[in-house]
C-alpha cells in the first residue's frame, strides 16, 4: 500500500492507533498482542503512506515494520 493517506490519529495506546490504520486503510497490520500492548504510540497526523504512519506511531518504542506486501505489514 504505497498511496498517501491524510491520517490523524493520537491514541495513547500503540495498538489503538495500528488498530484505527488498519480500519483506515484496509491494509492488515500483523503484530504480537502481547509486545505492543504496553507501547504508547505516537500522534500520527497528516498526508504519508501505512508504513510510514506506523514508523511515526513507533518512534522510540523499540519495535519496527519487518515486513511489507500489498495488503499486510509486520511489525516487531
Amino acid at each position: 500500500m504505497l498511496h498517501h493517506c491524510e491520517l490523524r490519529y493520537q491514541f495513547s495506546r500503540f495498538d489503538e492507533t495500528a488498530q484505527q490504520l488498519a480500519q483506515g486503510t484496509g491494509c492488515f497490520i500483523r503484530i504480537d498482542l502481547s509486545r505492543t500492548a504496553p507501547v504508547r504510540g505516537n500522534p500520527v497526523k497528516g498526508r504519508m503512506t501505512i508504513r510510514d504512519a506506523l514508523c511515526t506511531a513507533l518512534a522510540g518504542a523499540g519495535l519496527k515494520v519487518t515486513e511489507q506486501q500489498a495488503d499486510s505489514i509486520t511489525v516487531r
